[in-house]
């Protein structure tokens, strides 16, 4: 499992329902940094904290997992093309997210 590109799905989702990570660990009974460990693909989340996550942002567990199953982890080498999408989608939703700070000021 490529738990980088797990991170990066359930981080964009979060975004996109304007949560905050504080907001989803108080939700969630975790501490804000696992939530921040999860999306950078630090840990790895167990099947029934996965679940959670996915009631919280409203999206099926199968929509996380997309791509994420089918890929090497990410230490493996050959991997780059999907850490550099990774890294895309990560500036695109803060760009996205700072222009929501600014558009609301």
């Amino acid at each position: 499992m490529n738990y980088l590109l797990l991170g990066c799905r359930i981080r964009q989702m979060r975004v996109r329902r304007h949560v905050s990570q504080q907001q989803m660990a108080r939700e969630l009974h975790f501490s804000q940094q696992h939530i921040c460990n999860v999306e950078r693909g630090l840990a790895h989340p167990s099947i029934d904290f996965l679940v959670d996550i996915s009631n919280a942002l409203n999206v099926s567990t199968d929509y996380l997992l997309q791509d994420s199953l089918n890929q090497k982890n990410t230490d493996e080498p050959g991997n780059v093309l999907s850490d550099v999408q990774c890294f895309l989608d990560k500036q695109k939703l803060e760009i996205q997210t700072l222009q929501n700070i600014l558009h609301d000021d």
